[in-house]
This record gives structure tokens, C-alpha cells and sequence, in this order.
């Protein structure tokens, strides 16, 4: 055991949380279960904290999170491992504080209403803190955009594919939209896949497949239309892929594989448009036209749905 004057002052100690103390000491012990169950039983609240009731316990906000938390200061931290060791009969590894904590303030438990009275506190409080970290990385998210945007140094590019309603796997049109930042130039290409001809939709979702409004659609086989993505995609700066639910495009695309190694970022028009409009839901490609005042017509037709992404983005960040 340390001597007191080895102990750091509170002040300046780590900090922890009763959770990752005995999540550490859990995984020393996976093979016994009933050392588990003894240090699931130390650590339950409220009994945890009450039963010392003497002891001092301080609050404090997580650096990077905002959230606020009630803290383990690094002397009773020395306490808690020597009773545990105790109890268990074995010895326990250091733990490591890996967070930094700010606005430390004491606290006591003296009952467990007392507890409970901290513990909403600080439910009501952390729920603001999520609000406002979710505000200061959107407007990050943002900025981040702006900036690959006015540094011309990538050209960006957006993909859609539309698949059979009755066959999600069977992909009957790929669109996709460039822009080269720097040069201020804009590619739009849509295919219509040829073996796949013989699909239409129309029951659940529109049939626009033959109603592309920025350009001439052509006719390929998956294969070769692969192919011309990626020779699209292999000249020209480092590329910057958007997206409008950018997962689920990802997930059609990997049914088809795509080399997409030239990469350098993704950006999802929904996360952007949710930083300017606000929302929790994830909007429709119709609504964040809307929003923005993007006349559009024939959606659900790959290449004009490729290009509406791409012009939403740009109106976003502009």
C-alpha cells in the first residue's frame, strides 16, 4: 500500500467511475464466478455509495463529452482495491484513468434518497450536455465541408442505385454526379443495366428509369458499368463520396463491389441537413430538397436522384 505521502491530492489525482473500476476488475476474474458476483455485488447501487456514507465522492464533466458523472478520487480508489483484494483473497491489477474530468465539486451520500436526487440531477443535466455536443459536432461536421469544398483540392462525387422493389439484391439502375471543386466542371451518367432490363418497378416505388433529365441514359452490364465508375473515379484529385443515407447507399454498393481505395472522406447530406434545419428523424431526399428550395422533378430515377444529392450538398455548405 502506498504511504499517505505518496497518495496525490485529490485536486490533482485521476478520476474514476465505479463502472469501469469494476468492469476492470470483471475481466480479471472471468473464470470465477463467484469472485464475479462478489464484485457485481460490491459495486450495485445505491449501496455502493451509501453504505459509505462517509466518504467523500465528487461530480465531474467528462472533457470531450460534457457529460458529468459522480467520480472515484484516486485515495478512495486505493481503499476500494484493498477491500475488494480482501474480500476476494487475490490480488488486482492497477486500473488506469483514461478520461479527464473538469469542474470537480464534492459530494456525500448520506442516504439512498440522497442518491437518487444526484443521480436525476445529473440525468436532467447530461441530457443537455448530449443536445449540445451533437450541436458542436454537426457544426463541425459543417465546417469540415465547407472547407474541403473552398480548398479545390478534390473533386466530389455521389452515387445512387436503384434496385428491384421485389429483389433488393437485383440492382436495375446506377447513377452518379461529379464535381470538380477547382475547375468548377460537373459530370452526370446515368445506366440502366442490361440484364436487368426486363425489371420495372412501379407497385411500391416509382418507375423513373427511363425519365433521366441531365443527360442521355445509357445501357451496360453491371460489369461494365462498374468499370466506368471506377475509370471515372481513377483520374482527377483525391475524391470526397456524399451521400443521402450514405449507409444504405454503401450497402447497395457492396453488392456490386466497387474499387472505391481513391476515397479520401464521406459526407451524408442528411447529417448536414439535420445541422441546418434541425430534426431527429432521417429526412426524405424529397424534404431536404424542399428545405433547400431545390426545385427537383422524376426522383427515384438514379441519375437525377445523384445529382439532386450533389446539388443539395452544395447548397448546404454554400
Amino acid at each position: 500500500m502506498l504511504a499517505d505521502s505518496e497518495i496525490p491530492d485529490d485536486s490533482l489525482a485521476p478520476y474514476f467511475m465505479g463502472s469501469e473500476l469494476e468492469a476492470a476488475w470483471l475481466g480479471e476474474v472471468q473464470e470465477h464466478q463467484e469472485k464475479r458476483s462478489k464484485i457485481v455485488e460490491y459495486f450495485k447501487p445505491p449501496n455502493f455509495y451509501v453504505q459509505k456514507a462517509g466518504t467523500t465522492f465528487y461530480l465531474g464533466t467528462n472533457a470531450i463529452t460534457l457529460k458529468r458523472y459522480i467520480l472515484i478520487s484516486y485515495r478512495v480508489y486505493r481503499d476500494i482495491k484493498c477491500e475488494l483484494e480482501s474480500l476476494l483473497d487475490a490480488t488486482l491489477s492497477e486500473v488506469q484513468a483514461h478520461n479527464q474530468y473538469q469542474e470537480i465539486q464534492e459530494t456525500h451520500f448520506d442516504s439512498t434518497t440522497t442518491y437518487f436526487k444526484v443521480v436525476k440531477m445529473l440525468g436532467r443535466r447530461n441530457k443537455k450536455s448530449k443536445k449540445k455536443v451533437k450541436a458542436l459536432q454537426g457544426q463541425k461536421l459543417l465546417e469540415n465541408a465547407k472547407s474541403l469544398l473552398v480548398d479545390h483540392k478534390h473533386m466530389f462525387f455521389t452515387i445512387d442505385v436503384e434496385t428491384y422493389e421485389r429483389d433488393h439484391t437485383s440492382i436495375i439502375e446506377i447513377g452518379w454526379s461529379m464535381h470538380h471543386s477547382k475547375r468548377g466542371l460537373f459530370k452526370d451518367r446515368h445506366f440502366v443495366i442490361e440484364e436487368n432490363l426486363h425489371l420495372r418497378n412501379g407497385r411500391y416505388h416509382p418507375d423513373n428509369k427511363e425519365k433521366f433529365l441531365f443527360g442521355e441514359s445509357e445501357l451496360g452490364t453491371l460489369e461494365d458499368v462498374i468499370g466506368f465508375l471506377e475509370e471515372d473515379l481513377s483520374t482527377g484529385p483525391p475524391k470526397v463520396l456524399i451521400g443521402h443515407d450514405l449507409k444504405s447507399v454503401l450497402e447497395a454498393t457492396q453488392i456490386v463491389n466497387p474499387n472505391l481505395d481513391c476515397v479520401d472522406e464521406t459526407l451524408d447530406i442528411s447529417d448536414l441537413h439535420t445541422v441546418k434545419f434541425g430534426g431527429k428523424d432521417m429526412p426524405g431526399l424529397s424534404r431536404v430538397l424542399d428545405d433547400l428550395e431545390i426545385d427537383y422533378y422524376c426522383l427515384h430515377n438514379a441519375g437525377n436522384d445523384a445529382h439532386y444529392i450533389m446539388e443539395a450538398f452544395l447548397k448546404l455548405v454554400r
